[in-house]
């Protein structure tokens, strides 16, 4: 894609509990900065804005325990970087520190494609 950076090109795989409507093959979820797809062992391949039509609340559900992973993944990702700079591995740390920059830029682009989720009813 032109005018893109060779950071936004880095693609990501993350294991995604969803199957391809196509052939029904596990989805991979594929994730540079500014863009989110999924990818099938079969060779298919949708953004995830085409699945999120009107009537699937079944995969908005996966979606979002996805993306609840994806925000505990970033957790653990920035307590290693913490860890390791606190005993003295700074280099780790850094590594550690631009993983979770990372996968909050792709946290932040699946929320942005996920509708709000509705208010809980009010307590009584």
């Amino acid at each position: 894609m032109v005018g893109m950076s060779s950071v936004d090109r880095i693609p990501s795989a993350e294991p995604v509990t969803l199957n391809c409507p196509r052939c029904g093959n596990r989805f991979s979820l594929m994730a540079g900065l500014k863009w989110i797809t999924l990818h099938c062992t079969g060779g298919h391949s949708c953004r995830v804005e085409e699945l999120l039509e009107p009537g699937s609340p079944d995969l908005e559900s996966r979606l979002r325990q996805l993306l609840r992973d994806m925000e505990q993944k970033g957790g653990y990702l920035k307590n290693v970087a913490e860890d390791a700079r606190l005993y003295g591995y700074p280099e780790v740390a850094d590594t550690f520190q631009r993983e979770a920059a990372l996968l909050e830029s792709r946290i932040r682009l699946l929320r942005d494609l996920l509708p709000d989720e509705p208010a809980p009813p009010p307590a009584d």
